[in-house]
């Protein structure tokens, strides 16, 4: 008698089936309606499901009273996904494994009740049950749908906000404050989230009922911002009761903006706010970014999702929201590494770890008041916060772990530091709002993007706390500022005027400045704070007017009218940011940053609105290159660098002057390299392939290490950067590259390579003896001795990424043809350009000494040939392809079809390099998984 579970036709899932789990084994009957194999029963409260893919994944069902971390022993290679049931069948949770940004294990929840929008759930699993398709589970904790579902209502009523607005006539500033009467009010519904304004999660709907015959704009909205949120209790005048519980919040937010201090009679009707309420009471907010996924769930992540997409010309700005894995995987290695180098510096120590050094009370004591407390991490590219947010939860975790181990010591130092910790609402706030206050900094040129970065930044502060024990928001105007990165000055110039009152220097202002800020940061009094702001902007104002005329002097814009109109925006509307007036203390007095992390903007020379000419690295002709060149002068000595950017910056000959200004300026430098197929960095982004540069700022002899080019499937993101494999490859700088070299095999095969003369001598600018070869490969390059099939609307043509290589005779021509098709020329490929473009130096440049090949070689590479070619051939068919500018009719090849015969000419250039068996066995099978197509 067959199973009875096996007799169920396969359909898809229905709210009734969820509402009837009421037992593990009703789970499990559910999932096997869907089409997942037979499961495994384990015990009572405790069963397998196997996705119906091989090698099997396996999903846990489990009733239990425990929460997901008590579960974390259950997930493994083997098993990836847990469900988890309480015992009365109500509330379930999807869980998987993931990491902090400081490396540790956490469970990602997605979790549900029947009670709540069961509907919405139902539609949601439906689309992520797929027995097919194991990686379909993870886009249960993946925000895409609702980023992309709140930013599609967002945009519609952000406009619907500044269309209303009146009282605004600029039409930017109109747009920007809809945008900031928007961040208010989701920051407030974030924070009601701990109940900080009322007990009421509909209050301001509520409050908009009641107020139907007044202003609610000025009559209530602008009361709770600025004469609530932003005064403290004892100094509030208002008589509204729903405001008594308010707690005191500071921080900028809730300070009146320059918008509406130059427009006095802004206005905004009602029905705007009914539209707003209505928008945000339709979404489940909270607060910590670590929280469970719910269906329509919105943490304060999603804030850098919406701005990213509010921004439509980022990308033309070179910018792009980085992804946290990235952001994470940069973090942890700059931070972590800078902290051990610390401690081994002074103490003589070879540790390797952070844990290590927490067995040691007086190193981990170290560690923490000299080198965590005063650290400096600064993004100048900081978008929306992303990095700067990875960084605060490294550090976050790297307090606490240390503090830990050093607590319960009695010297002085940490007897005081007890008493101030005693003193906040919990450990986790104190620390939280140290690195906020003490250890961050971002400059980026959209205000926007400086606002929601500081929205976050605050965010996380309230973590864990409730309306009685919030403490008020610390003032970080001038750790994360508005500005231009690469005009300002980033030391003190030679020569400097004396200040416009005659008395005083340069210099002393800059430390007036710095004063100023430090008596800004502990301020909590509104009145004072507005006072030491005024000062601030004032010097900051005049000083800036003296260094931006001195740059526009250094660059002689002051004698050229035109290119002065043209070319120094930055300088002429105070949008250059120099680091020595606006992080004078950590750049003039500490000796630069400890760590600089970020993903700078790509943008070419000819983009640009503003001058660059004093740019070292100007013939790179791209703002990534003049990032590191700033940063790399505003870091410190043993300071740490981590950016993402174009694999190109360590592959190309536009960018070998960058390869070399690295090399020089540090003394270790690692890079790992990634592909943008099948997987992406990047997603939705076209030839975006990434290198990321970690550096340790020394001016001694560079220690490089590399990775291969790595490639990946989606659901096999989560393991690339935790398995990364550096090698040593110092040695092997070329002129144009820092090869892409992953293992000692690589090594040798590039060693053994390097003894043979470059195919370049062979090249000649014209001749009857000629190769062809398409100049944009992905998987595989195509040399031909034919002309392949291409029509340009009709007309018989050549396709413009056909290129010709001529050579000097018959015999050069049978090598060149062979060596093209080999999987050691797409190796070399690989390893030393930027792995989109073929261009004739690459080739050039291919060690070969064709002169050394036996005639014997030659003859058996032309028989191959004349094998691939007629391969090449049977396996190709026509295409016609439609486009807007004509009709295209082109032959279409499948090299992999001829891979055993390219094999046959690797097996014979084999004995002229030396290869070993297992160095032509590695060249063969080299990423062959991904250029076979197949999921080996």
């Amino acid at each position: 008698m067959k199973n009875k579970k096996n007799t169920i036709s396969k359909r898809t899932l229905l709210l009734s089936d969820v509402m009837e789990w009421r037992s593990v084994d009703s789970i499990v009957r559910t999932f096997n309606i869907l089409g997942f194999k037979d499961s495994r029963k384990m015990d009572e409260k405790r069963t397998a499901v196997a996705f119906s893919t091989s090698p099997a994944i396996i999903l846990q069902v489990i009733e239990t009273d425990k929460n997901a971390h008590a579960h974390l022993k259950d997930l493994n290679n083997r098993t990836r996904y847990l469900l988890l049931a309480d015992s009365d069948y109500q509330k379930f949770t999807f869980v998987k494994q993931a990491f902090t940004a400081a490396g540790t294990p956490k469970p990602l929840k997605f979790r549900f009740s029947k009670s709540g929008n069961l509907e919405s759930v139902v539609t949601k699993l439906r689309s992520h049950l797929i027995p097919s398709n194991p990686s379909s589970l993870d886009n249960l904790f993946d925000m895409k749908e609702v980023v992309k579902n709140f930013y599609r209502q967002y945009k519609i009523l952000l406009s619907e906000v500044e269309q209303s607005i009146v009282g605004i006539p600029n039409s930017r500033e109109c747009r920007h404050y809809a945008e900031l009467i928007l961040y208010r009010l989701m920051f407030c519904y974030f924070i009601q989230t701990r109940q900080f304004i009322s007990d009421d999660p509909a209050y301001f709907y509520r409050m908009l009922s009641k107020n139907t015959t007044q202003d609610f704009y000025k009559g209530f909205l602008c009361d709770l911002f600025f004469n609530i949120l932003n005064t403290k209790k004892k100094d509030r005048t208002t008589t509204n009761e729903s405001f008594y519980n308010i707690p005191f919040l500071n921080g900028g937010l809730f300070r009146r903006h320059p918008v509406e201090e130059n427009n006095v009679d802004i206005s905004i009707p009602n029905t705007t706010f009914a539209k707003i309420f209505e928008f945000l009471n339709g979404w489940t907010w909270y607060a910590d970014d670590d929280e469970e996924f719910k269906v329509n769930g919105i943490n304060p992540e999603i804030l850098g999702h919406i701005f990213e997409q509010t921004l439509t010309d980022r990308r033309q700005k070179g910018a792009y929201y980085t992804p946290i894995d990235v952001t994470n995987f940069i973090t942890r290695s700059t931070i972590k590494s800078y902290c051990i180098d610390r401690v081994n510096n002074e103490y003589g120590s070879d540790y390797n770890a952070v844990s290590d050094i927490l067995n040691e009370p007086e190193h981990a004591t170290y560690l923490y008041f000299h080198v965590l407390c005063p650290i400096t991490v600064l993004d100048n590219a900081c978008g929306s916060g992303e990095f700067l947010l990875s960084a605060s939860k490294v550090l976050a975790e790297l307090y606490s772990d240390v503090w830990c181990a050093i607590e319960n010591r009695s010297t002085p130092v940490i007897v005081r530091e007890r008493g101030q910790i005693l003193k906040s609402s919990s450990k986790k706030h104190y620390f939280q709002r140290k690195i906020i206050t003490n250890n961050l900094y971002g400059v980026d040129m959209e205000e926007e993007a400086i606002e929601i970065c500081k929205l976050r930044l605050w965010l996380s502060l309230i973590s864990g706390v409730d309306r009685n024990t919030v403490e008020p928001l610390p003032n970080i105007d001038y750790n994360i500022v508005v500005g231009n990165s690469l005009t300002g000055y980033t030391s003190l110039p030679g020569k400097y005027q004396q200040d416009l009152d005659g008395d005083a220097s340069l210099l002393k202002k800059i430390n007036k400045i710095d004063k100023l800020k430090c008596s800004f940061n502990s301020e909590t009094d509104p009145t004072k704070i507005k006072s030491i702001s005024a000062q601030i902007d004032l010097l900051l104002f005049d000083l800036t007017n003296i260094l931006n005329k001195l740059r526009i002097n250094e660059l002689g814009l002051e004698r050229n009218t035109k290119a002065h109109s043209q070319r120094s925006s930055a300088f002429v509307h105070n949008e250059s940011f120099h680091y020595i007036l606006g992080f004078g203390d950590v750049v003039n007095n500490r000796g630069g940053f400890d760590i600089i992390i970020g993903n700078p903007p790509y943008v070419e020379q000819n983009n640009l609105d503003y001058p660059t000419s004093f740019f070292q690295l100007l013939s790179c002709k791209n703002t990534y290159a003049y990032f590191f060149e700033v940063s790399l002068k505003l870091l410190k000595t043993g300071g740490r660098l981590g950016y993402i950017v174009p694999v190109s910056s360590v592959s190309t000959k536009r960018m070998a002057p960058l390869q070399d200004f690295l090399l020089k300026s540090s003394s270790e430098l690692k890079i790992s390299n990634y592909d943008d197929r099948p997987g992406k960095i990047f997603e939705g982004l076209e030839h975006c392939r990434s290198s990321i540069i970690l550096c340790k700022k020394c001016l001694t002899k560079c220690a490089t290490y590399t990775t291969g080019y790595t490639r990946w499937h989606a659901d096999q993101r989560q393991g690339i950067f935790t398995n990364l494999d550096y090698v040593e490859s110092s040695t092997y700088k070329t002129n144009t590259a820092i090869p892409k070299l992953g293992n000692p095999i690589e090594l040798d095969i590039m060693d053994k390579l390097a003894t043979k003369a470059p195919l370049g001598s062979h090249i000649i600018s014209k001749s009857p003896y000629f190769v062809s070869y398409h100049d944009a490969p992905q998987y595989w390059i195509r040399g031909m001795d034919f002309q392949p099939t291409f029509l340009r609307d009709g007309k018989i043509a050549q396709s413009v990424d056909l290129k010709r290589i001529y050579l000097k005779d018959h015999n050069t021509k049978i090598t060149t043809l062979s060596v093209l098709n080999s999987s050691l020329f797409y190796w070399y490929f690989i390893k030393v350009s930027d792995c989109r473009h073929l261009i004739l130096s690459d080739i050039k440049s291919f060690p070969c000494d064709i002169d050394d090949l036996p005639f014997t070689t030659i003859t058996k590479l032309k028989h191959i040939n004349k094998k691939l070619m007629a391969s090449y051939q049977k396996n190709s068919h026509i295409k016609n392809v439609r486009m807007s500018y004509g009709n295209r009719v082109i032959q279409e090849f499948k090299p992999s079809m001829s891979k055993h015969i390219i094999d046959e000419i690797d097996k014979v250039l084999a004995p002229h390099y030396g290869l070993t068996s297992q160095e032509l066995k590695y060249i063969q099978e080299f990423d062959l998984s991904y250029r076979m197509g197949e999921r080996l």
